[in-house]
């Protein structure tokens, strides 16, 4: 991905999605923080490239081909040896850090720095040259039977010869003296070239010393086996400018931060699968090392653009749990009311009325106890006015005024009913009073509102119980008749008045008699009747509830109705949050997609980087 454009289009894309997080309140400072981080690593230098991979030999080798050469591979490296760290600089030099001991730095001399005897081996090369020109043009003028000796016994070449040396006599000796110019040139040339070797044997010396130092301190062995980093600046425009080279291995892996991994295999610079994946080729050395500074770009821009969208998804995430939260709380605000609902009230007047049956006997005994009480003592008044009358009588009318008003004594049996009748149901309707607060009190936690959770003031209307209908409908004992009592008139008064008082009495206990046994028949009908009217007040106080639970209900939906109006601004942060993560991520993929290479590359860590085969 040489074109700048796209890590500029990814840069921008991570800076609209956070800029977006950055204006909702709730993770705006996550935001403003993330956005600050994602400009300095952009900024940052060096552009950081990491090679790894298990072959020791082709880590080294490329990391001195993307070094320039010559410098690494001096001696073979062993496993644990120092991490490699290459980086433009304005001279060569080395930097070893070692693990328990002062660090080593040395300076590889300069060459060419013996200019005047370079230059003296430059002017006799080319004096040299210039007369050996010379020397070939000069020969070339000389007859071709001088050149070369005849045979002894080729007498007449001998003689051809020594005619054309008469003839090119001045040829032959402009031949002579340029050819002894050119060997004093060869031996200048000669002497020069020893002058600058003596001259630079020291300097060669000090490099050999330095590279071997360096392959020493590199290899892991001796005096490298304690050495934990080892930095090499390359002096000249070999490395790019701020561009660094780092080994990724033992020692550097687990805290490296590089822009991009690489392994080396096959003459060629692999981005590594991970993860069972296979390796895909960058190119060769050449190649890499060329667009060394775009490609750390673009994977860095990749890199960045990736933590964004992860850091975008994470605060994204805090807005979608707010929501999600003031949904849950909104639902289970209503829920919770909802479950104080009444669902079956016949049950729950069933079941308080079960539990509240002893206590409901026990009222009615209590009342049907007082009502016998105030029966037999009314009887007992109602006995004694009729035994004072009968006893009073001196004379036959006055005792047949007695027994008229024995005979006549259903009325006040009646009244008596009736009193017995109004103190029984009174006491039933106190009964209720009594029993109401334990009779609602399972109302009380679901919302009853206080006011009828208390007692009311009046006795709730118990249904109408007959009682005492021997009394309530009684008819006239007659004591006696007036025909027996003339045709008796020859016995004495007191005896008559005797046998009266008898039947007196007799009638008096026959109706206690009834009358108790009426009570008794009535206690059933008495339990229903006060279970009815409790039942009838806790339907009543249900109703209470649920009008309470209504309001209560209509009330907390306003309540939420404002404050999910409130979430309204979060709601349209975490939707723009969404589109702009959803952006970024679809660019990602295109990147991606376009340059699976350097996609590996920028998206593998150091460890594996390390482990890549």
């Amino acid at each position: 991905m040489d074109d700048p454009r796209a890590a500029d289009a990814l840069l921008a894309a991570a800076r609209q999605a956070l800029g977006v997080l950055a204006s909702a309140p709730l993770c705006a400072r996550e935001a403003r923080a993330a956005a600050a981080e994602l400009e300095a690593a952009w900024a940052a230098t060096p552009l950081t490239l990491g090679i790894g991979g298990v072959d020791l030999v082709a880590r080294t080798g490329l990391l001195d081909r993307l070094g320039g050469g010559g410098l690494l591979g001096a001696r073979p490296r062993v496993a644990g040896s120092a991490a490699l760290r290459l980086r433009r600089g304005e001279s060569t030099r080395f930097h070893a850090v070692r693990v328990d001991g002062p660090p080593e730095t040395q300076t590889l001399p300069a060459t060419g720095v013996d200019l005047e005897a370079r230059a003296r081996v430059a002017d006799a090369a080319a004096a040299a040259a210039a007369r050996a020109t010379e020397a070939t043009t000069a020969l070339a003028l000389v007859p071709a039977a001088l050149r070369a000796r005849p045979p002894r016994w080729a007498l007449w070449r001998w003689l051809w010869r020594w005619l054309a040396a008469l003839r090119a006599r001045r040829h032959v000796a402009a031949e002579r003296q340029a050819s002894a110019r050119a060997q004093d040139a060869r031996q200048a040339l000669a002497s020069a070239e020893a002058a600058l070797a003596r001259r630079e044997a020291p300097l060669r010396a000090a490099r050999a010393r330095f590279l071997d130092r360096l392959g020493e301190l590199a290899s892991g062995a001796g005096a490298g086996a304690g050495v934990a980093e080892l930095t090499l600046d390359v002096g000249g425009e070999v490395v790019a400018a701020d561009v660094e080279l780092l080994e990724l291995n033992g020692w550097s892996h687990a805290a490296a931060t590089v822009d991009a991994v690489v392994i080396a295999r096959d003459q060629l610079v692999l981005a590594p699968g991970g993860r069972g994946g296979a390796a895909l080729p960058l190119g060769t050395p050449d190649e890499v090392g060329a667009a060394l500074p775009a490609l750390l770009r673009a994977a860095r821009a990749l890199r960045l653009a990736r933590r964004v969208r992860d850091q975008g998804h994470l605060l994204r995430q805090e807005l979608e749990l707010v929501l999600e939260r003031a949904a849950i709380d909104f639902a289970g605000r209503i829920a919770r009311l909802e479950e104080k609902r009444v669902r079956d009230v016949p049950a729950l007047v069933a079941t308080q009325r079960a539990a509240l049956a002893a206590q409901v006997s026990a009222s009615v005994t209590a009342v049907l106890e007082h009502a016998t009480a105030h029966l037999d003592s009314e009887l007992a008044l109602l006995c004694d006015g009729w035994r004072r009358a009968v006893a009073a009588a001196t004379t036959v009318d006055e005792l047949k005024a007695a027994v008229g008003r024995v005979d006549g004594g259903a009325a006040e049996l009646a009244r008596l009913a009736e009193d017995v009748r109004v103190l029984v149901m009174g006491g039933l309707g106190g009964g209720t009073r009594d029993l109401y607060p334990e009779l609602v009190a399972v109302l009380v936690p679901l919302g009853l509102p206080a006011a009828h959770a208390r007692p009311p003031r009046a006795a709730a209307d118990v249904p109408p119980v007959e009682l005492l209908p021997s009394l309530a409908h009684a008819s006239s004992p007659r004591l006696a008749d007036s025909e027996g009592w003339l045709t008796g008139l020859v016995r004495s008064l007191e005896h008559r008045r005797g046998e009266l008082l008898q039947k007196v009495d007799a009638h008096v206990a026959r109706l206690a008699r009834v009358a108790r046994a009426e009570m008794l028949d009535a206690e059933p009908r008495l339990h229903a009747a006060l279970g009815d009217a409790l039942a009838a007040q806790l339907e009543a106080a249900v109703g209470h509830q649920l009008a309470w639970l209504e309001a209560a209900l209509a009330a907390e939906r306003a309540t939420i109705d404002r404050e999910r109006a409130a979430l309204t601004p979060i709601v349209q942060q975490r939707n723009d949050a969404r589109r702009e993560l959803a952006a970024l991520e679809h660019l990602l993929a295109e990147v991606e997609a376009a340059h699976p290479a350097l996609a590996q590359a920028a998206a593998a860590t150091p460890a594996i980087g390390s482990a890549a085969t």
